[in-house]
């Protein structure tokens, strides 16, 4: 209970961009965790198809593996090249939200640049107002500075180091999927609707 006393005290003194800066920090950890849930889900899937259960119907895989089958020509080169297309659909949701998390990282790193000009702002205007005796307001646009630059790196390095992490899960995942395709492609006794994942 702590903690949330603590984030509403920082609220409450880091001023007017901090409340950008909280909604941003929920929208990349929501963002966040929905990829690492996709991503969890899809390698359970892999595994079960190495395991020869095939993956799971909600997972995606059944649907990658019939629309690769239904599409399939005689050309087994422009079946891998079909596998590849249908391999970055069916991935390109994570790679977004990998960029997606980035971009809330920089995002956040900007509001609190500009909650450290408005606190400084409100330092000086405190200064030119009441003079250097009143310590108080001049103390309370330091504090809206510091705690808005402080928030904002925090959450923008947070955000480009898991938007990073993301984008290299994305690239595991890809290379899996193009194995999968490439394993079916070369399995010449390899009936569609069978899982061999590599």
């Amino acid at each position: 209970m702590w903690i949330l006393d603590k984030v509403f005290e920082m609220l409450r003194n880091g001023g007017l961009y901090m409340y950008p800066i909280f909604t941003v920090s929920i929208v990349m950890f929501a963002l966040l965790a929905h990829s690492l849930c996709v991503y969890w889900s899809l390698n359970q899937s892999f595994s079960r198809g190495r395991k020869g259960g095939g993956g799971a119907p909600d997972s995606g895989l059944n649907a990658l593996l019939a629309q690769y089958c239904a599409s399939r020509c005689t050309v087994p080169e422009l079946n891998l090249r079909l596998g590849e297309e249908l391999g970055k659909n069916f991935l390109a949701r994570l790679g977004v939200e990998g960029k997606s998390i980035m971009l809330c990282g920089s995002i956040a790193m900007l509001l609190g640049l500009l909650g450290t000009v408005s606190g400084m702002i409100n330092s000086f205007e405190a200064i030119q107002l009441f003079g250097v005796g009143n310590t108080k307001s001049f103390a309370s646009g330091i504090s809206e500075a510091l705690l808005t630059t402080q928030s904002g790196l925090l959450v923008g390095v947070i955000g480009v180091v898991a938007g990073q992490g993301v984008k290299r899960l994305h690239k595991k995942l890809q290379m899996r999927v193009f194995r999968y395709i490439e394993r079916i492609e070369k399995k010449s006794d390899v009936q569609c609707g069978v899982c061999y994942v590599a």
